[in-house]
Formats: structure tokens, sequence, C-alpha cells
């Protein structure tokens, strides 16, 4: 298998064929063309010099075009695996033999990774059943939505604001619930690095506030009815403890008032 660049194994190759006919070459000139040694033995030597260079040369490139053609094959194998794991009628097992001592490599990166992302997937599915089961008990009239305002979990209180249950709210879009909310303007203003918008002029006063990810980016919006939200405060990128930030400040409560 080639680890380089497709040009610079061309080159090499080149380079390496030029060198040992350059080689061969210079070798009969010199031998068959010396007038003080100049008999038909020295001649048939440099003659066998040349033969030699020129097997060589093509012993390379021979050499050369084998392993390309095994990385061309690799590279095609690669892409057919590829193609069946996105139709999900991948097997490392079996296809991985055709690929040899590599082959075995990446099996062993394919299950590592797999066994990573079941781990991350069933903690995912934990925490969302959390969040549910938070939102069930909670006494707070809030709900949880995504960037484009669809409900993603909401809590018993704020669907009693409305005539539906819980389970018709979950994944309808919060401005068809709440007409009256501004909520692509109040994303708007959260996505300018804001942690919360206040909508005190509305009937019901609401609160949304902003749930960001790692890179500080926008992912979910909170909206609260009739009361304020208590944000907890990141630590800054520049501050020396690295201390991990207490979990149980993120939980959501109404101030007192």
């Amino acid at each position: 298998m080639i680890l380089l660049k497709r040009s610079t194994a061309v080159v090499f190759c080149v380079l390496f064929t030029a060198f040992i006919l350059g080689t061969g070459v210079y070798a009969y000139l010199e031998l068959s063309g010396d007038n003080a040694v100049s008999s038909s033995q020295l001649k048939a030597k440099a003659e066998s010099v040349l033969y030699i260079a020129v097997t060589g040369a093509m012993v390379v490139l021979v050499a050369f075009l084998a392993v390309a053609w095994r990385t061309l094959s690799l590279y095609r194998e690669l892409d057919k695996l590829i193609e069946l794991n996105k139709r999900g009628d991948f097997s490392p097992e079996l296809s991985m033999k055709k690929l040899g001592p590599i082959g075995e490599r990446i099996t062993l990166l394919y299950f590592s990774l797999n066994a990573l992302n079941e781990r991350k997937t069933l903690k995912i599915s934990a925490l969302s059943e959390l969040v549910d089961f938070l939102m069930h008990n909670i006494q707070a009239p809030l709900l949880v939505t995504d960037v484009q305002g669809y409900i993603r979990y909401i809590g018993e209180n704020a669907a009693g604001q409305t005539d539906h249950n819980r389970s018709e709210l979950i994944g309808r879009n919060v401005e068809t619930v709440f007409p009256e909310v501004p909520f692509r303007d109040s994303v708007l203003e959260l996505d300018r690095r804001k942690t919360s918008v206040e909508l005190n002029e509305l009937k019901n006063p609401l609160t949304l506030a902003a749930i960001r990810d790692r890179r500080n980016e926008l992912a979910y919006v909170v909206l609260l009815f009739g009361g304020a939200i208590h944000i907890p405060q990141r630590p800054s990128q520049g501050a020396k403890s690295r201390s991990r930030p207490d979990r149980r400040k993120g939980v959501f409560r109404r101030r007192s008032g």
C-alpha cells in the first residue's frame, strides 16, 4: 500500500528508474569506449552491466505498478465498504478480510468507534428520559423548544395554559400554540449572545432563556411563563481554575416575588 501522495510516488518511481538506467548506460559507455581496454570480453561485461541495469529498472517499474494497482484496488474496496455501511449492509468481519492485515486494524477501529457511539446514544437517551421526567414533575410553567420553535419538552403547568394535553403539544411549533409570543424576534435577540429575553409587555409575562452547546451556539430555548429564570454562569475560558462547574446550579428556579 502506498502511503505517499500519488504525485510523490510517481516522481520517486521515475527518478529511481532513471537512476538505474542512467547507471547502466554510463557503465556501458565507459567500458565500451575505453581504447586501452577494448577486448571483446570487456565489451561483453559492459553489455552485461547494461542488461542488469535494464532488468533492474523493469523490476522496479513492475513492482511499482503492482503496488499502485493494489492501492487502487484497496481504495475501490474502501469506497464499496462505505456505500455498504450507508445502506446498513456492512459486515466488517467478512469485508475487511479482503484488505489483509490493515483490514484487521480497521475492524478493531470500527468496533471501538461503534462501541463509543453506542455509549453516547445510551447517554443521550438517558438524559432525554431525565429531562422528560423533570418536566413531568416540575412546578414551574415552562417548555423547551429547538431553535426553529418546535416544542421538545413541556411541563404540566405550561400545557395547562392551552386546550391540548402534553402529548399533543410535543412537536408543534410554539408560534401556533402561543401566537402572541414573538418567538423569532426573541431568538434573534438570544442569538446575539444574550442569556435571556423578558417579554413583560405580554398579557402573561414570558422569559426566554438560551441553552448553548460547547461551541456557544444556540441549541435550545426555554420559555417560562409568569416568572424569571436563573441562568447559571459559565466559567470564562481564560480562567485559571479548571474545576468543573456545579451542575446543580443549572436547574431553572423561579425567583421569589
